[in-house]
């Protein structure tokens, strides 16, 4: 149930569903919103209850190790220039201008899309969007747990296209809930800044560090089978030399046993 602050707006966390849920997703909110629907009872539903309970162990966890404070936990925020859009904060920080948004997730879950399927990453990268427009904040954070690993810090990046689509895309749904019309089919979800971009090096570039780069690329490749051949044969050297041997030579090469059991191949005054 909505709080009395949250009623009638479209919020960040509705965002995720808006921008990358299915059409069933998208009518069942549409239908929540509109009255038309209950909306779904979470209190006996574990993995929604065990996030909510380790929200503020996650987040004092976080502030802890990183040494950095966490404030305005749980504020409510309108954006500033759009009111029907607003958003509950799982923390906001000052030393870097960030709004942080904790998830506690599957240990199985993927960080970006596979077959389809968004990644915790894609899939709340509008959420936390949503929130850094309504704080306003320069930064946004994905703070995410995951099985028993400790919780890590996923940055969303800024991109002005991708914001204003999500943005967009939440004033259209709302609109929809105004006007009680069912949302329509949405086009492609678009796809959130990433910080590392990719490059097809067969493609025609003129970045000067792409011809320098491909000669060392064929060599990698072409020595490749002879690498692994050498690791192997130097595991099956120490797999099959006696235990008592603490010296052997065989032409140019040296095998060393040291105090501690450790075999090392030496060719001349090379170690292999």
């Amino acid at each position: 149930m909505l709080s009395p602050q949250r009623t009638g707006l479209t919020t960040a966390s509705m965002a995720p569903v808006i921008i990358h849920g299915s059409n069933a997703q998208r009518f069942q909110l549409w239908a929540e919103r509109t009255g038309q629907a209950e909306p779904e009872d979470l209190s006996n539903v574990f993995p929604v209850q065990w996030g909510k309970h380790n929200e503020t162990f996650v987040l004092d966890w976080v502030e802890r190790t990183t040494q950095l404070e966490i404030t305005e936990r749980g504020r409510f925020i309108r954006h500033p220039m759009r009111p029907q859009i607003g958003c509950t904060l799982d923390g906001y920080r000052p030393h870097d201008d960030a709004v942080v948004e904790c998830k506690v997730v599957s240990p199985f879950s993927e960080a970006r899309t596979v077959a389809g399927e968004p990644g915790f990453l894609d899939w709340y990268a509008p959420q936390v969007v949503t929130q850094m427009h309504c704080r306003p904040a320069a930064r946004g954070w994905l703070c995410v747990q995951q099985g028993n690993s400790a919780p890590q810090m996923f940055e969303i990046e800024r991109d002005e296209v991708y914001e204003a689509e999500v943005i967009n895309r939440l004033m259209q749904f709302h609109r929809a809930v105004e006007m009680r019309e069912p949302p329509s089919p949405p086009p492609p979800a678009p796809v959130p800044a990433e910080r590392w971009r990719m490059v097809d090096l067969d493609a025609a570039s003129q970045e000067n560090w792409i011809p320098a780069i491909k000669p060392h690329l064929d060599v990698w490749c072409s020595t490749r089978a002879t690498a692994k051949a050498h690791e192997q044969a130097k595991a099956d050297i120490k797999l099959l030399l006696p235990g008592d041997i603490g010296r052997a030579n065989y032409g140019t090469i040296r095998i060393k046993r040291s105090r501690n059991g450790a075999v090392t191949i030496e060719e001349a005054s090379n170690r292999v």
